[in-house]
Parts: C-alpha cells; structure tokens; sequence
C-alpha cells in the first residue's frame, strides 16, 4: 500500500508498506509537486496516480514503476487543479476540481467534463455504475449515481428516518 502528504513547510511525502500497514518506508527521490498532495490511486503494486492541487506545480502524476520516477500528465493552472483521483484501470478514471468532475479514457493524457459538480469521494461498482458524493451548500442531496459510466449523473435520494439525517455540511467530512 502506499500513502501520501505534505508536511506543510514545502516537503511532500509518499510512504510505501509491503506487510499490510504495520511497516512504512519512504519513497526516496519523489521531486514534483509541491505540499498539496490532495490523493492517491494504485492501480497496482507499479502503477500509481498522485494529484497535487498546487496552482503552479500541480497537476496528476503517474509512476509505472512504483513510484520511483514520475510524469506529470495533466496541469491545469489556477483554480482547475486537480483534488482527487479515482481510476477503475490503467486507462479509465475520473479527477475532481473545485468545481467539476472531469473523466479519462486514455490513461490520463485526455480529460473530458463529466459533471459540473466535483467529488470528494466516487467509487464503481462496475465499468457503468458508479456513485460519487461531493460538498452541497444547502439541503439538497450531495450524492450522485451514473448507470452509463459518467457521462450522466444523477441525483441519488439518500434514506431520511430514524437514525439517518441529511444536513448542509454533511460534504465536509472526508
């Protein structure tokens, strides 16, 4: 497994364990990016999927070695840095900014609107059906649900009753 961060004075970290979390080791030689490292994807124990929300070096990141060497794939600029990653295999995935969800067919190297909304959090169950749930300002619902592998997304009705409640910052926590 691999982990990752910043310690918040301009030194980013990325950890890897190979006994289930009980060891860390630290991935030497990672020289991008800057503090902001917002998310990771692992693919596989070689193939990993960083993004750093940082305005000037920012950006997703690829290793297909581990993570000792890294591409940057993709730079937005400004305030369309990516926040969070998610990829069902090595070419198909989606990356959320502030404001919009943005999907991949080709490993990354092309990025297409999905949905106006971000995420702070989608996972697929399969190639076509996927939830993702992101920051709502008011009451409304912050999930969605796609049947057509993100090219729609729907709002998702969330259950209300008992011991479940739906409020406005519901979004904040990760």
């Amino acid at each position: 497994g691999f982990i990752c961060g910043g310690s918040g004075s301009g030194t980013p970290y990325l950890y890897k364990t190979i006994d289930g979390g009980n060891n860390w080791s630290l991935v030497t030689g990672v020289s991008f990016g800057n503090t902001l490292w917002g998310d990771i994807e692992v693919i596989n124990e070689d193939t990993l999927w960083l993004v750093d929300r940082d305005a000037l070096s920012g950006g997703v990141f690829r290793s297909v070695n581990a993570g000792i060497n890294w591409a940057r794939i993709y730079f937005g600029g400004g305030s369309v840095q990516p926040e969070k990653i998610y990829m069902l295999n090595s070419r198909t995935g989606f990356m959320s900014t502030s404001f919009r969800t943005y999907k991949t067919t080709n490993g990354g190297f092309n990025w297409q609107e999905s949905d106006v909304k971000g995420f702070k959090d989608i996972h697929f169950a399969d190639s076509l059906t996927g939830w993702k749930a992101y920051n709502a300002s008011n009451q409304d619902s912050n999930m969605q649900k796609t049947t057509n592998g993100g090219i729609n997304w729907y709002r998702q009705q969330l259950p209300v009753g008992g011991n479940i409640s739906i409020f406005s910052n519901m979004g904040n926590f990760e």
